[in-house]
């Protein structure tokens, strides 16, 4: 026969190792997962980090097909008008969206113009006048490409 106690010993001693595994256990899954995480959040962060370095470089490609004409920049009845040619060599058909910024003979700049083409074909080159929404001005003027964007085209 035991002395009166010692069940109580062997008891709590299980009871405590039970605990400790079930610690070890829940520790490890959660660690398991954590690197799991870690690993599929640091492959999202790498494949948005390419994503983005391939809209850059589209975006470079498509500034390259945006020139402004030799005639280019001129006031127009006191409009800031820049004439643009689009020259689509994308593989596709394309939309395009531009910026122009525009400085009047004093070094002011005016507010920027914005264009938008759709359905470029590719090999196909758009003229396209942008102006600036300040009117009345008088003098010469200079302007520079700003943004340019280009998307697939959807429709039509």
């Amino acid at each position: 026969m035991q002395p009166p106690g010692s069940g109580g010993t062997n008891t709590g001693l299980v009871v405590f190792l039970v605990i400790i595994a079930v610690i070890v256990l829940v520790a490890g899954s959660c660690i398991l997962a954590l690197s799991r995480f870690t690993r599929t959040a640091s492959d999202a962060i790498q494949e948005l980090n390419e994503l983005g370095e391939e809209y850059a470089a589209n975006q470079e490609e498509a500034r390259a097909e945006v020139t402004i004409t030799e005639t280019g920049c001129s006031v127009i009845d006191g409009v800031p008008t820049a004439t643009v040619r689009i020259a689509n060599r994308s593989g596709g058909r394309s939309d395009y969206s531009v910026t122009i910024t525009f400085t009047d003979e004093s070094g002011r700049r005016l507010l920027d113009g914005f264009g938008d083409v759709d359905s470029v074909q590719d090999g196909e080159d758009v003229v396209l006048d942008i102006e600036s929404p300040d009117r009345g001005v008088t003098g010469s003027i200079s302007c520079g490409k700003g943004t340019v964007n280009r998307r697939a085209s959807i429709g039509g």
